[in-house]
């Protein structure tokens, strides 16, 4: 069973210590940690409706919770987790060094700084230039945001904060070289892409 985004929201309360975050944080942390996952797995983290809105990207379901509310608790996010459709789910070591990591790289950084970094990326751009004349939201596709973040450049510091990635993207030429090599040359094959900057070294 798929995780909630108020799963993951609890996660990032727990590793961040803290007992309240503001609303606009909460949601851009979701959208980097939703991200950040996607690049190391090829997978949807959860399966809540992302929103382009005005600050930036927004769970759906999340911003209803906190609608009007300007930060959000930890007491709230476990209240909503109490009574989610979904089981609980058992520990996720994986996820956790993932929400870790993105707490340690983005935690510090001003929520209106956030916003203004997801208004510079393509998802949200895609999304917020293609809404209906006169709307203040428009869906923004989960796959855009995996994709985005396949093949964005990862900041060194985040690199060695985030786990091992489970999945390696590769170009349409990177494709080609692996067509040539046999399966043994797996190893190999890796330090061909990476040379050629197809892969992170």
């Amino acid at each position: 069973m798929q995780r909630s985004v108020f799963d993951v929201a609890a996660r990032l309360f727990r590793v961040s210590g803290r007992g309240e975050i503001s609303a606009i944080k909460l949601e851009k942390l979701m959208y980097y940690i939703y991200g950040w996952y996607g690049r190391l797995t090829g997978e949807p983290l959860f399966r809540q409706q992302f929103y382009a809105m005005t600050y930036g990207p927004v769970v759906g379901d999340l911003l209803s919770l906190h609608s009007e509310q300007e930060v959000v608790s930890l007491e709230l996010i476990e209240q909503v987790c109490a009574t989610f459709e979904d089981a609980p789910l058992e520990d996720d070591f994986y996820l956790d060094q993932v929400v870790e990591a993105v707490w340690e790289y983005y935690g510090e950084i001003d929520q209106w700084d956030l916003v203004e970094m997801t208004h510079q990326e393509d998802p949200w751009i895609k999304a917020w230039e293609g809404r209906e004349e006169g709307t203040r939201r428009s869906y923004l596709d989960s796959e855009d945001i995996i994709d985005f973040f396949l093949w964005r450049k990862m900041p060194p510091e985040l690199f060695y904060l985030l786990p091992p990635p489970q999945i390696m993207p590769i170009t349409a030429k990177g494709a080609e070289i692996l067509e040539t090599l046999g399966a043994e040359q797996g190893e190999k094959a890796r330090e061909i892409f990476a040379q050629c900057g197809l892969v992170e070294a």
